[in-house]
């Protein structure tokens, strides 16, 4: 056990030893020392038998070593920012598609750049197109002349993981301006049975037969934390290797059931197209059954780590995904979960050992939840409850894909797909009811804090007594809840929402008013998590500068209904079918005036006698007072009527919010030598197709003695904040 317990901190040694190069930059001096500290380390694992620990820090610098070889490889492989905005003939396999605001969404793989000659590789790509493929073609290519861009996530929270991702792992999308840019080829066939499947049952079919990608089911099953179930991982490898090890039953020479055992999981990785979790769980699988083969002790935690260990040093960048730490902290919390054999007790309960599984399910989801806020900012307690569930719902869906695979030919069988999808969709709206239930938020932990929690929940489940290890981890979890809560006090934030506009007021007792409320939020987080993370546990209105998605889109997914100040003249463009509903408008004019806890919100205009053509410029004008000086909100009013409305300067601190995200239209310097601004801030997009801030604006800024700051270069800005 002391050498099982040795290469367990080892691997959490090596994992340290990798966050800290990607935290703090791959050393180039370590890339020439991988191979001869890899033969070290396996040397003192082979000969090391009495001091086991020494393979612990030798694994430290093993993983920064993997680390910088990765980054190396990483350099070579990906696009840099001086390959953005030019034009690439590009041909790839379309996998995916679906239809956005922003035009056809298609996802390419086998992605080839035809010209011009480029020293990086494309193997998958998101790419917006102004035609879809035709309808009957089949497996159709994509050949077209395509625009790159950089996709930056807004930083709407704090979130280190996401920034390492952007650094290494950047992602790309292209766009395709003109439809006489594009050409889809490929053999064309008759419509077919397969065609009357619902896109949900064919996305269910691309799931289960090649690994694909599932966005219907995933906004079915991501609030449940049954997300796992939709990307082949140790579950579905596990359960194919049970049915695997059925079918070879009649098969007597055990060299033979191995080679074929191992035959058959190295086949169902190729069909899944390779994918990461997969080859992980197909590895561990293959080690267990070899080591099972060769007559040598099989251990559960020995067979983790080495594989950890492996697949960790072929591919360092895998700690930037969610797949790693999902597949490897649930397995790691199954084995020690279970815990060591140890001799029966007459003072142990009669239902112990039929507890077992039940253990091993708990720690799984224990470990799980650091690695949750790893990648978003929910604490999802009533995942304990949908995991308990997870083997039948995995089973439900393989029917589905069973009835879904008979429908391709057959009419009646296609229809009772889509009936019994119809019906566990149903299911699954009326079980949303409940998704807030057992949920808290939480600002995302650092790689470091979660790998701190989930190595005091290794020893103490692993080191710990019987009954001592399960109340010293429910003290941890307990410990870890208060860790990254969220604000409270009196506040005024600017949120990083993209190419929009988003700001906050909150007080201590926990109130919230927004000024604006549209943009874009990272991918797992939403309006109401944002919201409370901020501290508003109770909205109390807010207001709405002019109709643009940019300012209102988030009030689309709001479930409480507030009252919320809109331009008196364009009143009846906030009542038309394209707004939001369940949202109580008030027009309002230069002079209406609230407080707000220690805030007083004033608008300024426009005028009633104003009549104007452009939305634009009759935007809601908003000045705050807070304790500290003065905020001016002009949303997207520009220098056409900034004379008439610049407000004077008054003493304290005096902060401008750009008008229009910065644009050349806005920001005058009417504007400037009336109010004089001490510092000012861009409410934009990291690498926005519009060049916002414009560098007029911020030179003119630059010139009057203004500081400036942007949500795309440094996220969420705190601009007035009271004593705690």
């Amino acid at each position: 056990m002391k050498n099982v317990t040795a290469e367990g901190f080892a691997f959490f040694a090596l994992l340290l030893g990798a966050l800290s190069a990607w935290h703090l930059g791959p050393s180039p001096w370590l890339r020439y020392g991988f191979w001869v500290l890899l033969s070290v380390w396996v040397f003192a694992w082979l000969r090391a038998r009495r001091c086991r620990f020494i393979l612990v820090p030798l694994a430290g610098l093993l993983g920064a070593a993997a680390v910088a070889r990765g980054a190396d490889r990483l350099q070579v492989q990906q696009p840099d920012s001086a390959w953005a905005d030019r034009p690439f003939l590009l041909l790839g396999r379309v996998v995916q598609q679906r239809e956005t605001p922003f035009g056809r969404r298609l996802v390419l793989e086998k992605v080839q750049v035809l010209r011009p000659a480029v020293p990086f590789q494309l193997t998958r790509l998101v790419v917006y197109v102004p035609e879809q493929p035709p309808a009957d073609l089949v497996a159709p290519t994509l050949r077209a002349w395509v625009r790159l861009r950089s996709v930056v996530a807004p930083r709407t929270v704090p979130h280190p993981m996401a920034a390492l991702q952007q650094r290494y792992l950047p992602r790309w999308q292209g766009r395709v301006k003109s439809a006489l840019l594009m050409r889809y080829e490929g053999k064309r066939g008759e419509v077919g049975p397969r065609d009357r499947l619902n896109p949900a049952n064919r996305e269910l079919v691309g799931l289960f037969s090649a690994n694909g990608t599932a966005p219907l089911w995933r906004e079915r099953l991501g609030w449940t934390g049954l997300g796992h179930l939709l990307s082949i991982s140790g579950l579905h490898c596990g359960l194919f290797w049970l049915l695997l090890r059925f079918g070879l039953t009649p098969v007597r020479a055990p060299s033979v059931r191995l080679v074929l055992g191992c035959l058959g999981l190295l086949a169902f990785a190729g069909q899944m197209r390779w994918g990461d979790s997969v080859v992980r769980a197909v590895m561990f699988l293959m080690v267990f059954q070899v080591l099972g083969a060769g007559g040598r002790r099989r251990s559960w935690m020995r067979v983790w780590a080495v594989t950890a260990a492996v697949w960790l040093l072929l591919v360092p960048e895998a700690l930037l995904r969610p797949g790693f730490w999902y597949t490897f902290a649930v397995s790691l919390g199954l084995v020690v979960g279970i815990g060591p054999r140890r001799p029966p007790s007459p003072l142990e309960h009669p239902w112990s050992p039929r507890l077992t599984g039940m253990r091993a399910l708990i720690a799984a989801q224990v470990f799980a939840l650091p690695v949750g806020l790893l990648f978003g900012p929910r604490l999802n307690w009533a995942a304990f409850v949908w995991n308990v569930s997870a083997l039948p719902v995995l089973v439900l869906l393989l029917v589905l894909f069973l009835l879904a695979c008979l429908g391709r030919w057959s009419d009646t069988v296609a229809g009772l797909a889509n009936a019994v999808d119809a019906l566990f969709e149903s299911s699954l709206l009326w079980l949303r009811q409940s998704e807030g239930w057992g949920c808290e938020v939480r600002f995302p932990w650092s790689m470091m804090a979660v790998l701190v929690a989930l190595t005091l929940l290794f020893v103490v489940l692993r080191c710990g007594g019987r009954e001592r290890r399960w109340l010293l981890c429910a003290l941890l979890v307990a410990g870890g809840r208060g860790y990254g809560r969220p604000w409270q006090g009196d506040r005024l934030v600017v949120l990083d929402v993209g190419q929009g506009s988003c700001a906050l007021l909150t007080t201590a007792a926990g109130d919230g008013w927004f000024i604006d409320a549209g943009g874009r939020l990272p991918a797992g987080v939403n309006w109401g998590q944002v919201l409370r993370l901020y501290g508003v546990k109770r909205l109390r209105g807010g207001l709405v500068s002019h109709f643009n998605r940019d300012h209102y889109r988030f009030l689309e997914t709001t479930g409480v209904t507030v009252p919320v100040w809109v331009p008196q003249r364009r009143y009846h463009e906030f009542l038309g079918r394209h707004a939001p509903a369940n949202v109580a408008w008030q027009g309002v004019a230069a002079g209406a005036e609230t407080r707000f806890g220690v805030f007083r919100l004033t608008v300024i205009w426009p005028s009633e006698s104003y009549h104007g053509h452009n939305a634009n410029e009759e935007s809601l004008v908003v000045l705050v007072t807070t304790p500290a000086g003065q905020v001016l909100f002009p949303g997207d009013a520009g220098t056409l009527t900034e004379p008439a409305w610049a407000p004077a300067a008054q003493p304290g601190q005096r902060i401008l919010i750009a008008g229009h995200h910065g644009s050349r239209s806005a920001t005058g310097p009417s504007l400037l030598r009336r109010f004089r601004p001490q510092s000012a801030v861009f409410s934009c997009g990291a690498n926005n197709v519009f060049g916002h801030p414009h560098p007029r604006v911020t030179a003119r800024l630059a010139a009057a003695g203004v500081v400036c700051h942007s949500t795309a270069t440094q996220g969420t800005l705190v601009l007035w904040e009271g004593d705690p």
